[in-house]
């Protein structure tokens, strides 16, 4: 099992219903392809996990690099895992709020910056400690 986390920009805003159709195509095609994960959205701002088949995964990604709806597509994290940290979701959802953001235990500036990528050095654990509370978050 392999997993991909990147962080993206929107080149534009998304209200409510373009977010559920994006949301709704992403979980058909995830779907189809194997691939579970989290998407979260905050003010322009997507962090999400890829999580699947190696193979499966990067085609996602490469769906997602090529999706002129984002810039700044950076993975921050990527790795062999023994088992799927959301694979009961297709693709798990979380519109985050400030307020709900900052009350996060281990809160973090990711979703609030302009250039979430800038939020991460070389520590994975640093990720992977998001993914995890984001994952509690999002139940």
């Amino acid at each position: 099992m392999y997993q991909l986390v990147y962080v993206s920009t929107a080149t534009t805003r998304f209200d409510s219903e373009q977010l559920a159709s994006l949301l709704e195509v992403a979980r058909r095609n995830n779907s189809a392809a194997g691939v579970s994960g989290m998407l979260l959205h905050h003010e322009g701002n997507f962090f999400q996990v890829l999580e699947g088949h190696e193979d499966a995964v990067q085609g996602v990604f490469r769906r997602v690099e090529q999706d002129p709806r984002h810039e700044a597509v950076t993975v921050i994290h990527e790795e062999e895992v023994d088992e799927r940290a959301f694979g009961d979701w297709s693709m798990a959802w979380c519109e985050v709020r400030d307020r709900a953001l900052r009350e996060l235990p281990g809160f973090s500036d990711l979703m609030i910056r302009r250039n979430p990528r800038d939020a991460f050095g070389a520590d994975p654990q640093t990720v992977h400690n998001m993914v995890l509370t984001f994952r509690e978050y999002a139940r």
